[in-house]
Formats: C-alpha cells, structure tokens, sequence
C-alpha cells in the first residue's frame, strides 16, 4: 500500500469523462435537460408577455414607421390593399373608412409569424400618412419578416 494520498492521474480522469459524456444514457439526459430548459423558457415566455397579437399591434398606433404621400386617401388606400397582396401578407381585416389593416406574416419554417397594423390617415387635401407596425408574434422570433420595408418599399414604387 503507498504512503499519503492516491495519485490524480488527469488524463484517466479526462477518457473518463469523455466517455461518460458520450454514452447514449449521458447523451439522452442531456438531451432532455435542454428540452426541459427551453419548454420552461417558452413557457415563461407565453405566460410573461413575450407574444403578441393582433390587439397588440393595432394598440401600437404611434409607434409604427411612416410616410406621408403627396396623394388622395382614396388613391393611397387602394395602393396599400395593392401592396399587401403582393408582400403576401395575410389580410385579416381591413377597415376604410376607420383607416385600418390587419394583417398576420405567416408561421414558416424559420418565423413564428408576425402580427401587422396598417394605419392610413387622411391629412386633408391630397396628403396621406401611412405607418406601419410589426411586432413578432413570439420575442423569441429573430428570424422575424421586416413587414414596414416590404410594404413601404412596395407602396414607394406604387405611388411615385
């Protein structure tokens, strides 16, 4: 028997925990505690205000990006119904003579969706103000459709 303590040999210890960390039994419990993890996390989320909805979108008026075009309202309400149809926004609702649209980007491989208000304004005269909101349908969403650059981009060229 030798004397003093047992000897700490690292690299038994470091094929010892490579090992251990390969097993399928190591790969499975791991595998389950990342699952665990992000259904608490997107549990969390749900339960926190990390989503949104159409509501929230609509109750965004201000906040939005806009422009104002040197055109009648008439003019630029059918070119901003023009535009959502060739962004493929999906049309929920739409409301001329409250000046509103609702719209939803739709949950796709990479997105979760996005949730989009449309405000057209009549400012008198022959100028119209058009703003834009877009939130996330989920804050975890980094892979979100820029739905103020599609459409303003569109309607840009529409209306110029």
């Amino acid at each position: 028997m030798p004397d003093g303590p047992a000897r700490h040999d690292p690299e038994t210890s470091f094929r010892e925990f490579a090992h251990a960390m390969t097993s399928p039994r190591a790969v499975l419990r791991e595998s389950l505690k990342a699952l665990a993890v992000a259904a608490s996390l997107a549990a969390a989320c749900a339960g926190s205000g990390c989503t949104t909805s159409l509501a929230d979108a609509r109750d965004a008026k201000g906040s939005g990006a806009e422009r104002i075009y040197d055109q009648p309202y008439d003019t630029v309400w059918n070119a901003v119904m023009k535009s959502i149809k060739s962004t493929r926004l999906e049309l929920v609702l739409d409301n001329k003579e409250k000046g509103i649209i609702l719209g939803q980007g739709k949950v796709g491989p990479f997105t979760h969706g996005e949730n989009v208000a449309i405000f057209v304004d009549d400012m008198g005269g022959t100028r119209t103000r058009v703003e834009v909101v877009n939130k996330r349908a989920s804050a975890l969403n980094i892979t979100a459709r820029d739905w103020q650059g599609r459409i303003f981009e569109d309607l840009d060229k529409r209306l110029d």
